[in-house]
């Protein structure tokens, strides 16, 4: 599940591509949220909606709570260099393995490895997000793990201590 801006930045094609391949697997992607590009998202998925492998909005027929609690949470970006708060990357994703489709160098893959709180797949290449997603789909306990992991962490990402973090950075690049 993608909960959130389905802006510019999103490696949406690459998620659609990967989605048409796993939905055999049982695998399908639900976008939650609005942006300049969720047009476009919708085309894109245009078929694989079709199929039940994406949804979008309102047109999931279950209720936020189940979302939340049942589905990996997803984040992408398709550029490091996209201006990215950490607070996003986890705290949007407590106690829910991630699926962090981005490059090697962003924040989103280097707390997803460090922290161990899900996988990691290249923004450019949907079968390595199709290969993330099949190591990890069957193993309960690893999921479960993630699942611990991203709870734990989360706290670290408050929103407000991050903004703060973020704050401070910018006015120390500013002085200098």
């Amino acid at each position: 599940m993608h909960a959130g801006n389905l802006g510019f930045y999103g490696a949406w094609q690459t998620l659609i591509s990967a989605v048409r391949i796993l939905e055999k697997d049982g695998v399908g992607l639900v976008f939650i949220g609005e942006g300049a590009m969720k047009p476009q998202v919708e085309a894109m998925a245009e078929d694989a909606a079709r199929f039940a492998s994406c949804r979008f909005g309102l047109r999931v027929k279950c209720r936020w709570s189940f979302l939340l609690v049942t589905c990996t949470s997803l984040l992408s970006r398709k550029d490091s260099r996209a201006l990215w708060c950490r607070a996003n990357c986890i705290d949007t994703c407590r106690g829910r393995p991630v699926l962090g489709v981005a490059p090697e160098e962003s924040d989103i893959v280097r707390i997803v490895r460090r922290s161990g709180c899900g996988i990691a797949a290249d923004p450019d290449d949907p079968a390595s997000v199709v290969e993330a997603v099949r190591r990890v789909l069957h193993d309960s306990e690893q999921l479960q793990a993630m699942a611990r992991r991203s709870r734990e962490i989360s706290f670290s990402y408050d929103r407000v201590k991050q903004l703060k973090i973020f704050s401070e950075t910018i006015e120390e690049v500013v002085r200098e």
